[in-house]
C-alpha cells in the first residue's frame, strides 16, 4: 500500500515555520525523494508466467475458452490496466478476433458479466509469439482483489492455441497468479479449474498514486512560493 510518508504530511508546517530559502529548498528536495516511493513512475508487469517452459498449446475455438485468475496487490487506489501479453500460436491473421476479457471471480472461477474487454492486439504477425493486447480505455483494478482473465476466441478458424506452463509465476508488489487453468467447453457457461498448470500470461498495470501525496506536494510548493514572495517584498 502506498501510504503517505509522515514527513510529507508535516511539510507545509515545516515550511511555514521558517523563512530560510535554503531550508525550503532542502525540504522540497527531500519531499521529492520521499514521493518516489509513493507515486509510481511507470507501467509495471506485476505478474507473469511467460518465462516458464512452454507446453501445449491448448486449442482455441468459439466454444472452448481458456483463462487465468490473478490477484492484485495492496496499492490503496488500485491499478490501471495497461496491457496483457499471451503466449499464443496464431495459425492465421485472426488475432484481432481474440478478445481478452476481465471478470470478477467466485470460488476462483469467472463470475458475472464481463468487467472490461476494450483491448486491441498490438503485436503483428502469426505463428508462435508473445502477443500483446493493449487497453484502449481506462479500467482500474481494485486492490487485493481476484480477477479472471479469459480469452474469448470469437468466430476464429481452427489451429490457434494458447501455451501453458507448470512453472511458478513471477510476481511483484503483492500480486499473484493462480497455478491453475480456467477452462470452459461451452462458451463460458460453466468453468473448471484443473490445478498444476496455467496458461502463459503477463499482466501490465500502473499503480494509481494516492491523491493525498500529490495534494501535500502541491501545498508545499504553494507555501514555498508564498514565503519567497514575502521575503523579497
Amino acid at each position: 500500500m502506498t501510504s503517505t510518508p509522515l514527513f510529507i504530511e508535516r511539510l507545509p508546517t515545516l515550511l511555514s515555520r521558517s523563512t530560510s530559502l535554503r531550508l525550503h529548498r532542502t525540504l522540497l528536495a527531500a519531499a521529492g525523494v520521499a514521493l518516489l516511493s509513493v507515486v509510481p513512475a511507470s507501467a509495471t508487469t506485476y505478474t507473469t508466467s511467460l518465462p516458464g517452459s512452454s507446453l501445449g498449446p491448448y486449442g482455441l475455438n468459439a466454444s472452448q475458452q481458456l483463462g487465468v485468475s490473478f490477484e492484485t496487490g495492496s496499492n490503496l487506489e488500485g491499478y490501471e490496466i495497461n496491457s496483457v501479453t499471451l503466449a499464443l500460436n496464431l495459425a492465421s491473421d485472426e488475432g484481432s478476433l481474440l478478445t481478452p476479457t476481465l471478470f470478477a471471480t467466485s470460488a476462483g472461477l469467472p463470475s458475472g458479466a464481463a468487467l472490461f474487454s476494450d483491448f486491441t492486439l498490438t503485436t503483428a504477425g502469426t505463428g508462435i509469439n508473445n502477443y500483446t493486447f493493449t487497453a484502449n480505455s481506462s479500467f482500474i483494478l481494485d486492490p487485493n482483489t481476484s480477477y479472471a482473465l479469459v480469452l474469448v476466441p470469437g468466430a476464429i478458424s481452427l489451429g490457434h492455441g494458447w501455451y501453458y506452463t507448470v512453472d511458478a509465476s513471477t510476481n511483484i508488489g503483492g500480486w499473484s497468479m493462480a497455478n491453475n487453468l480456467l477452462a470452459s467447453m461451452d462458451g463460458g457457461s460453466t468453468w473448471s479449474a484443473p490445478a498444476g498448470a496455467t496458461v502463459k500470461t503477463a499482466i501490465n498495470a500502473t499503480a494509481v498514486p494516492e491523491p493525498s501525496a500529490l495534494i501535500f506536494l502541491g501545498v508545499a510548493g504553494v507555501t514555498a512560493v508564498a514565503l519567497r514572495r514575502r521575503r523579497s517584498a
